[in-house]
């Protein structure tokens, strides 16, 4: 934002500060998330197998076709009808609230 230099003079001196300090200050905050990354990355390579096997089974889209039988068979009928009211409601609060 180009201003003129008398408008410049009437915003306080910290608001043009902070106005370029995001510049100076990026390679300094983002240099401990690039850290973070690499770790977690080879921590991913090392682990990856055994936390595998560790979390098998428990979402939905990790079980087995068994798992998933058994999880469908489960359901009532009135377990159904409950969650349909439950998504209806929240449709209903969404759209008349937006």
């Amino acid at each position: 934002m180009i201003m003129s230099q008398q408008n410049w003079l009437l915003i306080p001196h910290f608001v043009q500060y902070m106005d370029c300090i995001e510049y100076q200050l990026a390679p300094i905050l983002y240099r401990p998330v690039f850290i973070h990354n690499v770790i977690n990355g080879c921590y991913q390579l090392l682990y990856s197998e055994s936390r595998r096997k560790a979390i098998t089974g428990l979402t939905y889209f990790s079980q087995s076709p068994e798992q998933r039988k058994e999880t469908r068979d489960s359901w009532s009928t009135l377990d159904v009808i409950a969650s349909l009211i439950v998504l209806a409601a929240c449709i209903a609060f969404y759209i008349y609230f937006w």
